[in-house]
Protein backbone atom coordinates (compact mmCIF):
# COMPACT_ATOMS: atom_id res chain seq x y z
CA UNK A 1 0.00 0.00 0.00
CA UNK A 2 2.94 2.37 0.33
CA UNK A 3 4.68 1.52 -3.04
CA UNK A 4 1.31 2.30 -4.51
CA UNK A 5 0.74 5.66 -2.47
CA UNK A 6 4.30 6.59 -3.42
CA UNK A 7 3.73 5.92 -6.99
CA UNK A 8 0.55 8.29 -7.10
CA UNK A 9 2.50 11.03 -5.57
CA UNK A 10 5.30 10.80 -7.86
CA UNK A 11 2.53 10.46 -11.05
CA UNK A 12 1.27 13.63 -9.40
CA UNK A 13 4.22 15.72 -8.88
CA UNK A 14 5.38 14.46 -12.32
CA UNK A 15 2.25 16.09 -14.19
CA UNK A 16 3.31 19.56 -12.36
CA UNK A 17 7.00 18.69 -13.58
CA UNK A 18 6.03 18.26 -17.39
CA UNK A 19 3.25 20.20 -18.03
CA UNK A 20 4.00 24.13 -18.68
CA UNK A 21 1.75 27.06 -17.86
CA UNK A 22 -0.28 28.42 -20.73
CA UNK A 23 0.20 31.86 -19.88
CA UNK A 24 3.01 33.74 -21.07
CA UNK A 25 4.58 37.08 -21.77
CA UNK A 26 5.77 38.71 -25.26
CA UNK A 27 6.59 41.28 -27.16
CA UNK A 28 3.32 43.39 -28.45
CA UNK A 29 2.17 39.67 -29.35
CA UNK A 30 5.02 38.40 -30.83
CA UNK A 31 4.52 34.56 -30.92
CA UNK A 32 8.12 33.12 -30.85
CA UNK A 33 11.55 33.45 -29.04
CA UNK A 34 13.12 35.85 -30.98
CA UNK A 35 12.25 39.17 -32.20
CA UNK A 36 13.33 41.64 -34.25
CA UNK A 37 15.15 44.66 -32.82
CA UNK A 38 13.01 46.82 -35.28
CA UNK A 39 9.95 45.26 -34.23
CA UNK A 40 11.38 45.31 -30.28
CA UNK A 41 12.23 49.01 -31.07
CA UNK A 42 8.64 49.91 -31.98
CA UNK A 43 7.31 48.05 -29.58
CA UNK A 44 6.92 49.63 -25.92
CA UNK A 45 4.88 47.23 -24.18
CA UNK A 46 5.48 43.55 -22.88
CA UNK A 47 1.77 41.49 -23.24
CA UNK A 48 -0.04 37.91 -21.98
CA UNK A 49 -1.06 35.56 -24.15
CA UNK A 50 -4.51 35.41 -21.80
CA UNK A 51 -7.00 38.35 -22.05
CA UNK A 52 -7.86 37.07 -18.18
CA UNK A 53 -4.58 38.53 -16.73
CA UNK A 54 -2.55 42.08 -17.25
CA UNK A 55 1.04 42.58 -16.37
CA UNK A 56 1.38 44.61 -13.05
CA UNK A 57 5.37 44.03 -13.06
CA UNK A 58 8.56 42.70 -14.81
CA UNK A 59 12.35 42.48 -14.76
CA UNK A 60 13.59 43.25 -18.25
CA UNK A 61 17.46 42.95 -18.71
CA UNK A 62 20.03 42.15 -20.94
CA UNK A 63 23.84 41.58 -20.73
CA UNK A 64 26.74 43.83 -22.33
CA UNK A 65 30.22 43.35 -22.01
CA UNK A 66 29.83 41.75 -18.83
CA UNK A 67 27.74 43.43 -17.12
CA UNK A 68 23.86 43.46 -16.77
CA UNK A 69 21.52 46.66 -17.63
CA UNK A 70 18.19 45.81 -15.97
CA UNK A 71 15.26 47.19 -15.38
CA UNK A 72 12.23 46.81 -13.22
CA UNK A 73 9.35 47.56 -14.24
CA UNK A 74 5.79 48.44 -12.98
CA UNK A 75 3.12 47.97 -15.65
CA UNK A 76 3.99 46.85 -19.16
CA UNK A 77 5.39 49.77 -20.54
CA UNK A 78 8.87 49.11 -21.38
CA UNK A 79 10.83 52.63 -21.01
CA UNK A 80 12.48 54.62 -23.95
CA UNK A 81 15.76 54.62 -21.73
CA UNK A 82 15.40 50.98 -21.68
CA UNK A 83 15.11 50.64 -25.79
CA UNK A 84 17.22 53.64 -26.36
CA UNK A 85 20.23 51.71 -24.64
CA UNK A 86 19.09 47.64 -26.81
CA UNK A 87 19.60 50.33 -29.73
CA UNK A 88 23.11 51.56 -28.60
CA UNK A 89 24.33 48.26 -27.54
CA UNK A 90 23.23 45.70 -29.76
CA UNK A 91 22.79 42.79 -27.44
CA UNK A 92 22.42 39.36 -28.81
CA UNK A 93 19.36 38.58 -26.15
CA UNK A 94 16.73 40.38 -23.43
CA UNK A 95 15.49 38.30 -20.82
CA UNK A 96 12.09 39.16 -19.06
CA UNK A 97 12.37 37.81 -15.12
CA UNK A 98 10.36 38.23 -11.95
CA UNK A 99 6.93 38.95 -14.07
CA UNK A 100 3.47 39.34 -11.80
CA UNK A 101 0.34 39.10 -13.68
CA UNK A 102 -2.95 40.04 -11.88
CA UNK A 103 -6.02 39.40 -12.89
CA UNK A 104 -9.71 41.11 -12.26
CA UNK A 105 -9.87 40.13 -8.73
CA UNK A 106 -6.22 41.34 -7.86
CA UNK A 107 -5.23 37.32 -7.52
CA UNK A 108 -1.21 37.33 -8.11
CA UNK A 109 0.28 35.07 -10.59
CA UNK A 110 4.00 34.89 -11.29
CA UNK A 111 5.64 33.38 -14.59
CA UNK A 112 8.59 31.95 -15.18
CA UNK A 113 11.91 33.50 -16.61
CA UNK A 114 11.95 33.88 -20.96
CA UNK A 115 14.57 34.60 -22.98
CA UNK A 116 14.47 36.29 -26.46
CA UNK A 117 16.93 36.44 -29.17
CA UNK A 118 17.68 39.67 -30.64
CA UNK A 119 17.79 39.52 -34.60
CA UNK A 120 18.48 42.29 -37.12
Amino acid sequence: MKYFLLLIAGFILSINTYCSDPVIVNFCNNTTSTINITDFLNCNEVVVNDASWTVKSFTISYKMNGNIIEENIIGNTIPSNFQNGVQTNSPNQLFIENVILVDANNVEKPLKSTAFKLVN
